[in-house]
């Protein structure tokens, strides 16, 4: 058994779904979440860029002593190239989900709601395409989901957003797809409305769920489960903006976020 936090690493606000899954699934499990906001969002940086800033965020994870990293900042990173980074065993959001939608689709047709980048750069698809050769994958990049989540439509105005994810949806069902994944972290936020939205014989495949059962099944192989029994505690440590990250995360939450929050300097 083992005390220490899982760490998750993220770009912005998006993450936050793989925390409340995790926190979901293990309930009495420590988590410190690190968003690297100051550099929101990663899109507009190279690969090399990108992989430079995880490594930090890594680094800043591994001082404090986290026994699993997540990189939940919707970019691929494959750590040391051996499943660790910093010398912490590293999981991502991308494979889990891949392999969930591989094991799912009856038709071999997937769609993947996603951000413009992960749907141009076909990271879930390369994945998708490497366990399942042969596979259709239809993306849709969803411009509107992260505005209107963030902006609360949720709440403020059901019917806009449910408009929001309607449209999204349309083109998976002209394709024929029978399992779509949530290619968009904000698209967590909204999973509900989209199952509500979706055709019944339709499986939607969360990546922040896949990716904690990932953690709680490498936790409990390497008997790193905490023993501890009882709600576990929460961190939020950014780089900047830390009213903003507070309030765009309770939006995301729909209440009031909870844990302790520290904003650090580069």
């Amino acid at each position: 058994m083992n005390n220490r936090a899982i760490g998750i690493i993220d770009a912005g606000f998006g993450g936050l779904a793989a925390a409340k899954s995790l926190r979901e699934l293990l309930p009495s499990e420590n988590i410190i979440y690190f968003s690297d906001i100051a550099r929101y969002p990663y899109e507009k940086y190279t690969a090399e860029e990108v992989g430079k800033y995880i490594a930090e965020s890594g680094e800043l994870l591994a001082e404090r002593g986290v026994k699993l990293i997540l990189n939940a900042s919707g970019c691929i990173f494959d750590g040391a190239g051996d499943g660790t980074l910093c010398g912490v065993p590293f999981i991502g959001t991308e494979l889990p989900a891949a392999q969930a939608a591989c094991s799912s689709t009856r038709n071999g047709k997937i769609g993947i709601i996603g951000s413009a980048a992960a749907v141009r750069n076909g990271i879930i698809g390369r994945a998708v395409r490497t366990i399942r050769p042969g596979t259709i994958v239809c993306g849709n990049v969803s411009m509107l989901i992260a505005p209107a989540v963030l902006g609360d439509y949720v709440h403020r105005n059901p019917k806009v957003m449910r408009a929001v994810v309607e449209d999204c949806l349309t083109p998976f069902g002209e394709s024929g797809a029978d399992t779509i994944i949530l290619g968009s972290s904000y698209c967590e936020f909204v999973k509900e409305l989209i199952l509500e939205a979706a055709d019944d014989s339709v499986t939607i495949v969360s990546p922040a769920a896949e990716a904690a059962k990932a953690a709680e099944l490498y936790l409990f192989e390497h008997d790193l489960l905490t023993d501890c029994e009882g709600e576990g505690e929460s961190e939020y440590i950014v780089n900047s903006g830390e009213d903003f990250f507070v309030e765009n995360a309770s939006a995301l939450y729909g209440e009031k976020l909870k844990g302790t929050i520290t904003c650090i300097q580069n």
